[in-house]
């Protein structure tokens, strides 16, 4: 870091909402938050089977604070990610997840009305740069039978009334009680929380 400004480590929950600490087996990660907005050029997303480069472990690591020091209670070590690096990895995973453009515009008037304006040419576009660490909803689809079928409790809160679909309730809770919302994303979701313990 240059000149005075101190970096802040996240440990609980960074500004915009997104996850700032994470721990687990693999030991943990803090976040440092930037005052200013990432700034970072993304390559652009070439198409299905577009080759990606990553660079070697080795040149990461030697980006990235790392050591017996910062070990935590389990004798793991610790790595510091700079908030800006976390979120360039995961953008270059949202351009590959199943992304369902109808249901998110549909959540989202204010992205519908922004790609009117050109500001956005899909909601995907919006939910990759900005949407997912807003916590929008509506990008990942829910097969509403499937969903109620594996979860009896939405189905018996929506047969009271409680909630008008398995749909809703996964946009306002589901997603992060870590309910499976279709057969495509159960091993994704189930490995993400793995790694994430």
């Amino acid at each position: 870091m240059s000149g005075d400004r101190q970096p802040k480590v996240a440990r609980r929950q960074a500004s915009d909402g997104a996850v700032a600490a994470l721990g687990g087996a693999a030991g943990t990660i803090r976040l440092i938050e930037n005052e200013a907005d990432d700034g970072m050029e993304e390559p652009k997303d070439e198409g299905p089977g577009a080759t990606m480069f990553v660079p070697p472990f080795a040149s990461i690591m030697e980006r990235l604070t790392a050591g017996a020091a910062d070990a935590d209670e389990g004798g793991n070590d610790a790595v510091i990610v700079p908030q800006k690096f976390l979120r360039f990895l995961l953008r270059c995973l949202l351009d590959h997840v199943d992304f369902d453009e109808a249901q998110y515009r549909a959540c989202n008037p204010d992205v519908e009305a922004a790609i009117g304006q050109e500001s956005f040419a899909t909601g995907r576009e919006h939910f990759v740069a900005t949407g997912y660490f807003e916590g929008r909803a509506g990008g990942t689809s829910v097969l509403e039978t499937w969903y109620l079928a594996r979860n009896p409790d939405v189905a018996a809160a929506k047969q009271r009334g409680k909630v008008a679909s398995g749909e809703m309730q996964y946009r306002l809770a589901g997603a992060r009680e870590w309910r499976e919302p279709n057969p495509e994303a159960v091993g994704w979701i189930r490995a993400w929380r793995d790694a994430l313990e």
